[in-house]
């Protein structure tokens, strides 16, 4: 799910607001690599993902392994 556009943002609320019934498993961001790296320190998807080497390179700086 991309996690940085409106449609993205508006996702995360609704996860947000029912933490017992879905989970969050996949985040994906085109160029807000700060927004991502919030959004999976907060939800802990089992993967992320960036569309350039540079911002991959930035996000892995960002979030633990």
């Amino acid at each position: 799910m991309g996690a940085s556009g409106s449609v993205g943002a508006q996702a995360l609320e609704i996860a947000r607001a029912f933490p017992d019934e879905l989970k969050v498993c996949c985040l994906t961001a085109h160029e807000d690599i700060d927004g991502l790296a919030a959004a999976a320190h907060e939800f802990k998807p089992e993967a992320v993902a960036v569309t350039g080497r540079a911002d991959a390179q930035k996000l892995r700086g960002m979030l633990p392994e």
